[in-house]
């Protein structure tokens, strides 16, 4: 709907529990659903995160064939100040992955 339609998250919820009462995703997956609205259809510099990661690797155990580019949301390399760290505690690209900058 958020695809096809051009409604927002918060739209296509309402539409859907108007009609299915016990829709109830989960936040994480409303999260990821309001950003693939705000890549879509608003402007690139108003998307909150920068550089936009994404990592691409297969999603499921049952079909590992089946390849998907997921975002990164997670800070990857800056401290809290904003400056490059490399602690130890720090996160890191894998390197037996795939990313995309």
């Amino acid at each position: 709907m958020i695809f096809k339609q051009k409604i927002t998250y918060q739209d296509a919820e309402i539409f859907v529990k108007k009609r299915r009462g016990v829709a109830n995703p989960n936040p994480g997956f409303g999260i990821q659903l309001i950003f693939f609205y705000k890549r879509l259809y608003e402007p690139f510099a108003d998307f909150p995160y920068n550089p936009r990661v994404f990592v691409i690797g297969s999603h499921e155990l049952e079909d590992p064939g089946r390849i998907v580019c997921r975002m990164i949301f997670e800070p990857l390399y800056k401290n809290q100040e904003g400056t490059l760290s490399n602690r130890d505690n720090d996160l890191a690209l894998d390197p037996r992955g795939v990313f995309v900058v």
